[in-house]
């Protein structure tokens, strides 16, 4: 809701099949293409565009599901088609969204990546309160999760930190 309201940024997913014909679309509507020069994608667009009373705002326009650490998105996932199956109508906006099953399942991948090494765990724990904020939006137990998706992500479950409340993932590689 912050994201339609303009006071926070927006992701959407367009299937890769839609990408000439999203940007051309978007562009007639005013919306402009911007790059950050060190962190180019070719699967994820920033567009931004301004209202008749100044609010900017701004969409993260994924192409595939790319995800990793804000500079490095190194991980791209097949998982398109999926999410695009698990969309529902929001019932205040009209727009599609992703099922709360679905937005778990996502948050707990992501989850997962950015527990993986200690770089990435230290950023994590610096936007702790915010990723708690996103996982308590998701509205789903990690048990709901069980089974679900197209990458079982079962084993990682009771050590996920989510299983009750919400902390950083407790989790080693067991190197024997």
């Amino acid at each position: 809701e912050a994201a339609i309201e303009g006071t926070s940024d927006l992701d959407i997913l367009v299937p890769e099949d839609s990408y000439a014909d999203f940007l051309v679309f978007a562009k007639d509507r005013r919306w402009v293409e911007f790059e950050n020069p060190v962190a180019i994608f070719p699967s994820i667009k920033h567009l931004y565009c301004i209202s008749a009373d100044g609010l900017i705002s701004n969409l993260h326009v994924y192409f595939s599901l790319v995800t990793g650490e804000s500079w490095l998105k190194e991980f791209d996932f097949p998982i398109a088609k999926f999410l695009i199956s698990q969309r529902e109508r929001h019932s205040k906006y009209g727009l599609w969204v992703l099922n709360q099953r679905a937005q778990g399942y996502v948050f707990l991948l992501r989850h997962y990546l950015k527990s993986g090494a200690i770089t990435s765990r230290f950023l994590y724990r610096r936007e702790l309160a915010s990723y708690k904020e996103e996982w308590n939006n998701c509205n789903v137990s990690v048990e709901s999760i069980r089974g679900f998706g197209p990458i079982a992500l079962d084993e990682f479950l009771p050590e996920s930190g989510l299983v009750d409340g919400f902390k950083m993932a407790n989790y080693s590689v067991d190197s024997g």
